[in-house]
Formats: structure tokens, C-alpha cells, sequence
């Protein structure tokens, strides 16, 4: 294992956590490390490793399970590594570096993400073994996102390695299948100690995460919770599920890049929901398909 690049770049970042902490204008107790990309990747590794990181932030990278196939999409070949995979998951896997993470972790996503695949990301962040763990995935991109998720993890820094800020909790979601007239409906209830901005629920029957449409769904509060039903064409496909909870700002946040935002977003846990799943709980096949693809009625809602 140690005759990978992967080894010698992990090595390269702590040397460098070292470097810092012999700075005398550096807090050697306050050192975070976060990545884009490879960087993601990276991050997790040097999180995983290294107990002197006191916040991480990987961004579409990190996502464990790459060597094994997705139950839901059992045709599609998963490129495996020449040699022992079981030694490659046991010492380059993300999942292995998972368990070992102490830092409050923030995990930025894109739903359609071709590296940091959503599904497997939620498999990894679950191995983390604290509960300081957050996620914001922008529904419908590749790779990278829109500024009230972007933003958010310079405000994880703040939180983690300044105190300078306090993050919600992520927001609380059930998926419900058994209803009275079979359509399944999420409930989503955010963390009230901040303002909520807006809720917005997207679900899915798309088995292929890169390709996956998410479709919203139209969510209606009474108190504080919000409920959206999500109807589908078949029971033949999974159902999948989950919710971005945008929050207010007391001032407008730069973002590079972009123009000031005056939100940030958090998602709730990804629930999914497999075809015996639906079909057991008596799930009716209620939307009907048609012609018009989209009225923009809500304008690029759901398009980028």
C-alpha cells in the first residue's frame, strides 16, 4: 500500500499540519484540512489518520465503497483495483479511514456527482463513529455548487476552529411508504435555533446516482414540520429521497467566485427505498406520465 501516491500525498499534507504547528501565529490546537475533488479524497485520508485535525471538510471525494458494486444497479461494472481488493479496502478504502475520524465533519456534495457519488458518501459519513457530522448536497450538479452550499463550509471553519459560529442540527426526516392512499410522503422538521428560510424535498426513481433526476416535490409546513408527497409511475424502481434545508443569514457571506449569499444549506440524511420495500408496504403507482416536460412554471426549479 505504501507504493501509491495516495500514501505519499497523505504523508505530504500531515508533514505539513506539522509544519504549521511550530508557526508561533499558529493555534496549533485549531488546524482543519478540507479538499475538492482529490482534495476530498485527501481529506479524509489525512482526517482518518491524523488526530491533530480538529475540523475537516471534504467536497465531492471521500465516498467509500468504490470497489464494490451498488445493490440497486447490479449491471453496471465497478472498476476494481489489479491485485488484492480486499487489502486495497482495507487500507486505501475510504470506508476504512471512516471509523477512525475524530473531527466534526462536513461533507459537500453534488447529487449527480460523477467521484464523490451521493449514495456511497452517506454509506461512509454513517461509518464516522460521532454523531458531528453534516451534509449539503446542491440537487442536481456535477462537481460542484451553488453558493448557499459553497458557503457553507467556511462557516464549519468558523464554528469548529474559531467558535465564531453555530450550526444546526442536521434537520430531522422520516420517509413514510404505509399511507392511506398508498402515496409515500417525507417529513421533514429542521432545527428551529435558526431562521429556516426554505425547505425543499426531491426524490427520485433513478437507480444510477450520476444520472439520477431529482424531481422536487411540493412541501407544505403546519407547525414545524414540513410534509411532501412523492408520488411515483411504478413500483418497480427504487424510491429515493431526502431534503435541503436552507437557513438564514444575519449578513450576506462572500463566496468565491460569486456574489454574496444570504442563506447556507444543509440536507437531511438520503432515505432509499428498495422495489419489495415499496410493493410490501402497499404503495400505489399514482403519477401518470405526460407530455409536457415541464410548464417552468416555477421556473429552473429543477433544471441547471
Amino acid at each position: 500500500p505504501r507504493n501509491n501516491n495516495w500514501y505519499l500525498l497523505t504523508l505530504g499534507a500531515r508533514r505539513g499540519m506539522t509544519f504549521l504547528e511550530r508557526q508561533s501565529e499558529v493555534d496549533a490546537d485549531r488546524l482543519g484540512v478540507y479538499g475538492h475533488s482529490m482534495g476530498g479524497n485527501l481529506t479524509v485520508y489525512v482526517a482518518g489518520s491524523d488526530s491533530r485535525v480538529k475540523a475537516a471538510a471534504p467536497s465531492v471525494g471521500g465516498s467509500g465503497f468504490r470497489t464494490q458494486p451498488w445493490p440497486l444497479l447490479p449491471q453496471v461494472k465497478i472498476e476494481t483495483p489489479s491485485g488484492d481488493v480486499k487489502l486495497f479496502d482495507a487500507t486505501l478504502g475510504f470506508e476504512s479511514y471512516a471509523p477512525h475520524v475524530k473531527a466534526p465533519l462536513l461533507w459537500l456534495g453534488s447529487t449527480n456527482d460523477f467521484h464523490g457519488i451521493m449514495d456511497d458518501t452517506y454509506r461512509t459519513g454513517a461509518l464516522v463513529p460521532h454523531a458531528n457530522v453534516r451534509y449539503a448536497f446542491a440537487p442536481h450538479l456535477n462537481h460542484r455548487f451553488t453558493p448557499e452550499f459553497e458557503v457553507a463550509r467556511p462557516l464549519w471553519f468558523d464554528r469548529h476552529l474559531k467558535k465564531a459560529f453555530t450550526f444546526p442540527a442536521t434537520p430531522d426526516s422520516e420517509l413514510t411508504l404505509a399511507t392511506a392512499d398508498g402515496v409515500p410522503e417525507l417529513r421533514v422538521t429542521p432545527d428551529a435555533s435558526q431562521h429556516v428560510a426554505a425547505v425543499h424535498v426531491y426524490y427520485s426513481i433513478d437507480p444510477d446516482p450520476r444520472a439520477r433526476f431529482w424531481r422536487s416535490a411540493e412541501a407544505k409546513k403546519a407547525g414545524g414540520t414540513w410534509t411532501a408527497r412523492l408520488p411515483v409511475p411504478d413500483t418497480d424502481r427504487p424510491l429515493f429521497a431526502f431534503a435541503n434545508v436552507a437557513y438564514g443569514l444575519k449578513q450576506a457571506e462572500p463566496v468565491p467566485f460569486a456574489k454574496p449569499t444570504e442563506t447556507y444549506a444543509l440536507s437531511s440524511l438520503l432515505h432509499t427505498r428498495t422495489p419489495k420495500e415499496l410493493q410490501k408496504a402497499g404503495v400505489k403507482a399514482t403519477d401518470r406520465p405526460t407530455r409536457l416536460i415541464d410548464d417552468f412554471a416555477h421556473g429552473w426549479r429543477d433544471w441547471y
